[in-house]
């Protein structure tokens, strides 16, 4: 089952954030979130421009290995950005997470702060490295999370698509994704709000609605930001061989 949604949430003007699940026609299936980069113009142009590009990228290189497929993916979405910075839209960019899945087994890219997690056993691990200041400062052991700068400047991103002539993705795998799992992408719109353990206990009380129960607990806890999801999970009941039906947004 595959499920994709965004809001607006409560306080922004502007919806910057894209998402999509679909079941491509050699059988894999593909999720994809973007985040427009808040601050500049055009980050909803960025976010949809990176998504389309990236999708189409993937839809045409049916078949071929799945680290090579995301990283050329990623290429032409940095390409398509880049090519759109004219005008009042200059300096536009998208933080981009995609997973390309094949039976039990996902190969996750990202660039930014958009994040990839497997939902199992009542947990959510984080798939994922932020590229962000605050979470490098963390890793380099330059600053705690409880640290007050921590969160005046979770927001500051160190890669984005489009700021570069090059992107630089990281890409992991193999990752397995059993039976019973629910594999998610979602901007900081959602991670910024739930921890991990509120993510899971939301994906766990859904009763397979997985994507709006999310977007509804951020609702209820203010959702100062725009929230994006895209998912891949069995139907509650059903056997590993359901087969997953696409939602776009």
């Amino acid at each position: 089952m595959l499920q994709a949604t965004t809001h607006i949430g409560l306080v922004r003007e502007t919806n910057e954030d894209v998402a999509l699940a679909e079941e491509l026609p050699d059988g894999r299936s593909l999720l994809v979130v973007a985040d427009g980069v808040g601050g500049l113009p055009g980050g909803d142009v960025a976010s949809r421009t990176a998504v389309d590009a990236l999708a189409d990228a993937v839809r045409s290189a049916a078949g071929q290995e799945p680290e090579v497929v995301l990283r050329r993916a990623f290429a032409a979405a940095n390409d398509a950005v880049r090519a759109g910075q004219q005008g009042a839209l200059e300096r536009m960019s998208t933080t981009l997470v995609a997973a390309l899945v094949d039976g039990g087994t996902a190969w996750v890219a990202n660039i930014g702060d958009s994040r990839a997690y497997l939902v199992a056993g009542g947990e959510a691990r984080q798939l994922t490295l932020d590229h962000s200041w605050v979470e490098e400062s963390i890793r380099a052991g330059l600053m705690s999370p409880d640290d007050p700068l921590a969160a005046l400047s979770r927001n500051l991103i160190t890669r984005a698509i489009g700021l570069e002539a090059e992107a630089e993705v990281d890409v992991f795998w193999p990752i397995d994704v059993p039976p019973g799992s629910v594999l998610l992408l979602c901007t900081d719109g959602l991670h910024g709000v739930l921890d991990d353990q509120a993510i899971a206990d939301a994906v766990a009380a859904s009763a397979g609605a997985y994507a709006s129960a999310l977007v509804d607990v951020v609702l209820s806890a203010g959702a100062p930001d725009n929230v994006a999801v895209a998912l891949l999970g069995e139907s509650p009941g059903s056997g590993s061989g359901t087969r997953p039906s696409p939602d776009i947004t």
